[in-house]
């Protein structure tokens, strides 16, 4: 696969760089969760759903605890959520290479694991999926377009400014729409996801499952997975869809972790003004915001006045800083 530049527009740029910084930002300060099995669940059928099965998610359960049942979509179903709870619940700890990706595609479909030519098959799950790719009437070789996008994705890992989240996306969104799999490239993908969140040492966003989020987007999902080019670089579109989902759920994991923050003193008194109120409010809602964005925004209040309030908001715990002079920038916890 040749090395493509991906384009991002000023605006896309701008909010991924944002975005990212307010990630890393939580990824610091919260422990790793545990992984019940609750949350394997809401992962396994939130993804079910999003990539297109006919399941409700009481037959789902139904399928899951009654091993009788051997429909293709059954057998497929069950196969798919050891794959999930393997994924979230196990250490991992295995280098990343195209035999893993193979793992999951024979798993799912009982296709031979050798690199040999096959003659693809749909099952009854692959009918299911009118988004997928469909498999062609050609031979297929494991480890042509696969192993050259595992090898291109290692190449944008070992540079100098290597950002995880965009390699991760960027290798889902080639992965899906390059010839790497004859069928089912959208399950697979969402099983590689949790994967390399995983490795990549983003654990809590695997844990709190992207599928669960982007099905509540669905459209959005489908628009920026699937969308034709139409004069614009859809991998960079798919790369901005993939970050402010994980800034939503660091915003919602931050959200929860936070210590209750009383707005009141024990006299009744408000322990911030209006003033640092709107400050306050303000940040939580563009996170993470400079000091000249937050002046800005006040219009009529000197840079001192805003740095004091900044300082008092920080003693008191409702708001952390990031960088140092020029470069910091404030978030709400």
């Amino acid at each position: 696969m040749r090395d493509r530049e991906i384009i991002f527009s000023q605006q896309q740029r701008n909010d991924i760089e944002q975005q990212l910084r307010y990630i890393n930002f939580v990824s610091k300060r919260i422990d790793t969760p545990h992984c019940d099995r609750a949350k394997v669940y809401a992962v396994f059928e939130a993804t079910m759903s999003l990539s297109g099965s006919s399941y409700t998610p009481e037959q789902l359960r139904k399928v899951l605890a009654d091993g009788s049942d051997m429909s293709a979509e059954a057998v497929f179903a069950r196969r798919y959520y050891t794959l999930v709870a393997s994924l979230l619940e196990d250490h991992i700890d295995r280098a990343f290479d195209e035999s893993r990706i193979i793992s999951f595609y024979t798993t799912l479909y009982d296709a031979p694991r050798s690199r040999r030519a096959l003659q693809p098959r749909m099952t009854v799950a692959d009918i299911l999926l009118q988004n997928t790719p469909q498999a062609s009437n050609d031979l297929f070789v494991y480890g042509d377009e696969l192993s050259e996008l595992v090898e291109w994705y290692g190449v944008q890992c070992s540079r100098p400014r290597y950002v995880p989240l965009e390699a991760i996306a960027s290798f889902l969104y080639y992965m899906v729409h390059h010839n790497t799999l004859p069928q089912g490239r959208e399950w697979v993908m969402h099983l590689v996801m949790l994967l390399l969140l995983r490795l990549s040492g983003y654990d809590w966003v695997a844990f709190s499952g992207p599928a669960c989020t982007m099905n509540a987007q669905r459209i959005d999902y489908r628009r920026a997975l699937f969308a034709t080019a139409g004069g614009s670089d859809t991998c960079a579109a798919w790369i901005a869809y993939f970050v402010n989902i994980i800034y939503d759920m660091a915003r919602q994991v931050s959200a929860q972790d936070a210590p209750s923050m009383p707005l009141l003193s024990a006299s009744h008194k408000s322990v911030l003004n209006s003033r640092q109120q709107a400050i306050l409010q303000f940040i939580a809602h563009q996170q993470p915001v400079s000091l000249s964005a937050i002046v800005k925004h006040l219009h009529k209040e000197s840079i001192n006045t805003v740095k004091k309030d900044l300082q008092r908001m920080r003693e008191l715990g409702y708001i952390a800083t990031e960088g140092v002079l020029k470069g910091t920038v404030y978030y709400k916890i």
